[in-house]
């Protein structure tokens, strides 16, 4: 059981970071893009929302998947 748990927790953290990361990681590329090219933080912008919206929508589908599986054991 608590082996269970650990996982569970595991996955919940990793959404966490992955829903932060993403788009700060995609920030910075657009923010180095942004320098490179002399734009203005069009690309900043634009990917940070990316990685934020991506990872968000991976977060949903795998809420949907998680709920769905639990589901069928019940």
């Amino acid at each position: 059981m608590a082996e269970n748990q650990l996982a569970s927790h595991t996955n919940q953290m990793s959404g966490s970071y992955e829903l932060v990361l993403s788009g700060v990681i995609l920030a910075l590329v657009g923010l180095w893009l942004d320098n490179k090219f002399g734009l203005t933080p069009i690309l900043t912008i634009s990917l940070g929302t990316l990685g934020f919206t991506g990872a968000l929508i991976s977060l949903v589908y795998r809420y949907r998947h998680r709920m769905a599986e639990l589901e069928a054991k019940r």
